[in-house]
């Protein structure tokens, strides 16, 4: 019978209710296409430091950098401190008014009428801060021998730029006006790396590295927005379409979630008439445990302001007034035979009389029940036959209702389904529409809020910062990762295998003493670090050449030989041809690690040292990579001999 009444009424929903999100007809493959067409997939670089979105993290940083500029800037300059410090305060205050950014959009943030720029932060914030700090070291004002302010001045500009400037997170924009962030970032940055680098320091080369991943997070930020892009035949047909496709797929969520409604609260309906006809309708029952539970569960709590006699007697008054309604409920509930232990009504009920106004004998004893009795022995035991009796009428509707809930979690699912396969679609969609808007629109730039100006100077700084990482900086620092990384990993394999040698009846045995051990775990420690430093120093290298690839480019006229020819002479040129061909010798290593074969030609040219040549960060990685499996032979060792243990215990003999 209950499965003929559950079929019958799953049935008769399906039938009525309006499946608009399941049968509409959106053109789901155009989406896709437009979507794969400008949403391109950038590979995060390992060597970037961890992506934050949190404002919490950029409020660490602007107080960080405000400390830095007190002890290091315009000591003499009160009025041109206070200036800077006001607006780090701004933005700090701006900051501080929105919450975490998240990547995982709600269909009421996607789908939302409102206007999502309304909490969006001031680009004109961020620029002032950026100007500023821009403006000192322009001038010379801040001291720059320890390198604190230029590395929290990184710090501050990769944090900025992990916001989504201009496409912002998932559901639009985060800051107004962030082509004025942009703008005055690159200024930032171009200043900065102007600066000197002693790329052996590390502070300087995660400065360098910093500034680095920013411009890359700027590029793929005009990118993502479609700032440098240019109107073509099929913009406006893809920009129309993109906009169709938008509204269609936010009406249809829109019905989907009234659908959701609707059919849980039919559902629930569904759940309380079959439950009704076949064992009994305990719904008033259940409100009223629900109501009991709620007052009594967080017990006589002295921290409170009411004292605790007070809050017993409040407690006694609202069992007093539910009582005549639990008692007469329990009593109809214990004919339904549902209680796994009947006899504990009765007790329940027994208790509960105690709380009865009418006996006024009775009621006037539980009045005087002291605080500490009521607390811990009556309102404990009432509570428990509260929870008791709910977990029985709980399990009981499981064991009547659980065969139609497998069809309605089918149902669901369905409905869930779609929802995510059209949100995430929308959430593209929003974003391209958005950016093919900025072409077609009639007013020029709109998508940066900052006018043509802007896009003048964002432009400008941008070819300026490409000069200096495709050229002096970037050669400079390829020269650094490619020589440091290559010592290591050949220090590595020397004294790899001298341990080999001096351990060999260890290694071979198996056996070690406590004497012995240290120092094996020491030397294996060693070897661990050096391998991991030239593994590490490799990838900045690497990252840098995949960070930077948009901008190696062959049209480029050199102060040597008019126009650039980088194979021609690969002793000779300048940093442009020197990028250029770490850049050709990152692609014949990746083919030579993956197997493939390369040209002997090509091998001796880019990976290998030429007689008075130089070599480049591709030999790095080959030969990193080759010490791959001793790193790793070292490592199983290690863990063999349980050094991390040894060298971590107090020293004893």
């Amino acid at each position: 019978m209950v499965n003929i009444i559950i079929s019958f009424v799953i049935a008769i929903i399906a039938a009525v209710t309006p499946w608009t999100a399941f049968s509409a007809d959106i053109d789901l493959a155009r989406a896709d296409q437009l979507i794969k067409k400008y949403n391109a997939v950038y590979e995060r670089p390992k060597s970037c430091p961890l992506e934050s979105k949190k404002f919490s993290d950029l409020i660490a940083k602007t107080e960080a950098i405000k400390d830095v500029l007190k002890g290091n800037c315009l000591k003499s300059e009160d009025s041109k401190m206070s200036e800077v410090l006001d607006s780090i305060k701004s933005l700090q205050d701006s900051l501080k008014e929105n919450a975490v950014i998240t990547n995982s959009p709600t269909l009421s943030e996607v789908v939302s009428d409102t206007d999502q720029k309304s909490n969006a932060i001031s680009g004109l914030k961020f620029s002032a801060v950026f100007s500023n700090i821009n403006n000192m070291i322009k001038k010379n004002q801040c001291n720059m021998e320890d390198g604190r302010v230029l590395e929290t001045a990184a710090d501050l500009i990769y944090n900025s730029t992990q916001l989504g400037v201009l496409s912002g997170n998932a559901v639009g924009l985060i800051v107004a006006g962030g082509g004025f962030l942009i703008s005055s970032a690159l200024r930032l940055i171009d200043m900065i790396i102007k600066q000197r680098f002693d790329f052996e320091k590390p502070a300087d080369r995660q400065t360098f590295v910093k500034l680095n991943c920013s411009f890359y997070e700027i590029r793929r930020e005009l990118d993502t927005q479609g700032a440098l892009d240019m109107e073509n035949s099929l913009t406006r047909d893809d920009y129309r379409d993109t906009k169709a496709l938008a509204d269609e797929l936010t009406l249809e969520l829109k019905k989907l979630e009234t659908d959701k409604v609707n059919i849980s609260k039919a559902n629930a309906e569904i759940d309380r008439t079959t439950f009704a006809d076949n064992v009994g309708d305990l719904t008033e029952l259940k409100k009223t445990l629900t109501k009991i539970q709620k007052y009594l569960q967080p017990g006589l709590n002295q921290a409170l302001d009411i004292p605790t006699e007070t809050q017993k007697l409040l407690m006694i008054s609202q069992l007093a007034q539910d009582y005549d309604l639990l008692v007469g409920q329990i009593k109809i509930y214990k004919e339904l035979n549902i209680s796994s232990i009947p006899m504990l009504d009765d007790l329940f009920i027994q208790e509960m009389k105690k709380f009865d106004s009418l006996d006024i004998a009775g009621f006037t004893e539980a009045m005087n029940i002291s605080g500490k009795d009521f607390n811990e022995n009556h309102r404990a035991k009432i509570l428990f036959h509260i929870i008791r009796i709910g977990n029985d009428i709980t399990a009981k509707e499981q064991k009547v209702l659980g065969k139609g809930e497998k069809q309605k979690a089918i149902l669901a699912s369905g409905m869930e389904k779609k929802k995510d396969e059209y949100l995430s679609r929308l959430v593209e969609l929003r974003k391209i529409e958005t950016r093919l808007g900025n072409l077609v629109a009639p007013k020029e730039y709109s998508g940066l809020d900052d006018g043509s100006d802007n896009m003048v100077a964002i432009i400008d700084n941008h070819n300026k910062i490409t000069s200096q990482l495709y050229g002096e900086w970037g050669d400079k620092f390829l020269k650094y990762t490619t020589t440091k990384s290559f010592e290591e990993v050949t220090t590595f394999n020397e004294r790899l295998f001298s341990f080999n040698t001096k351990y060999a009846s260890i290694l071979k045995d198996g056996k070690l003493d406590k004497i012995k051990t240290s120092y094996f775990c020491q030397d294996a420690q060693k070897l661990r670090l050096m391998f991991k430093h030239a593994d590490s120093v490799v990838q900045e290298g690497y990252d840098f050449i995949a960070t930077n690839k948009d901008l190696i480019y062959s049209d480029v006229k050199n102060y040597y030989n008019g126009t650039l020819n980088e194979e021609e002479d690969l002793t000779s040129g300048g940093s442009v041809e020197k990028v250029q061909r770490h850049y050709k010798s990152v692609l014949f290593a990746l083919k030579k690690i993956k197997g493939d074969e390369v040209a002997k030609e090509d091998s001796k040219r880019y990976l290998e040292k030429t007689l008075f040549g130089n070599y480049f960060i591709g030999r790095s990685m080959v030969e990193v990579t080759r010490s791959k499996g001793r790193a790793k032979n070292i490592q199983d060792v290690y863990e063999q001999f349980a050094c991390q243990k040894s060298l971590s215990a107090d020293i004893e003999f």
